[in-house]
């Protein structure tokens, strides 16, 4: 019995999930009511607030949702040894197909949780691998690299979402890509050519 009340509280709270999925794409977070989302998703108010506290606890959980969902994806990704502008290019392209929920994000200053859990990561010494400062002690057990890539990228995908994701996902993972590379070349001068790490094998 415990068993299937919990299934159906799982798919009242998914339900709840997908119907505030479908208004962010139709008005902006500060249009949409509970009741709005109560009446699309077919359960009484009682119902939403036994899941959430409010519509901004909804979007906290769906941010949780999808940081698991894409760090996953790029843990897979690298484990197949993706090249690295496909790697970028994923990320971006998972952001556009999400672009009206980030938005509402971005919109109510709501924070998105994969970017604090990339810098102390497996993700984090693959992006040190992609500059070529795996190697280098000045970046061994320090996390200001880290701090520095995570905040430029999280303040790029800002603009180009508050933009509306007007470069493609090619694009943007080209900028991504060059500017990294030739960053890591500065400084480790004795590399004439930016390499490719992720081909190379791990050890």
């Amino acid at each position: 019995m415990n068993q299937k009340f919990n299934q159906r509280f799982k798919e009242t709270e998914n339900h709840i999930k997908s119907q505030l999925l479908l208004l962010l794409a139709e008005k902006p977070v500060e249009k949409i009511s509970v009741r709005e989302i109560c009446e699309r998703a077919h359960i009484n108010r009682s119902s939403f607030y036994l899941h959430f506290q409010d519509i901004y606890a909804l979007l906290e959980q769906i941010e949780r949702d999808f940081s698991k969902e894409l760090y996953e994806m790029i843990l897979l990704q690298m484990e197949e040894h993706i090249d690295d502008r496909s790697l970028i290019q994923s990320f971006f392209v998972f952001f556009r197909e999400h672009a009206a929920f980030y938005r509402a994000m971005l919109a109510g200053h709501l924070s998105i949780t994969f970017f604090k859990e990339a810098q102390h990561s497996e993700l984090a010494r693959r992006i040190n691998v992609l500059r070529g400062l795996e190697k280098q002690s000045l970046y061994q057990g320090n996390d200001y690299h880290m701090i520095y890539f995570v905040g430029g990228l999280q303040n790029l995908l800002k603009v180009w979402i508050e933009k509306g994701c007007r470069e493609s996902p090619e694009t943007m993972a080209e900028v991504i890509y060059t500017e990294y590379h030739r960053s890591g070349t500065k400084e480790n001068p004795s590399s004439n050519e930016p390499t490719d790490h992720s081909t190379q094998k791990r050890t």
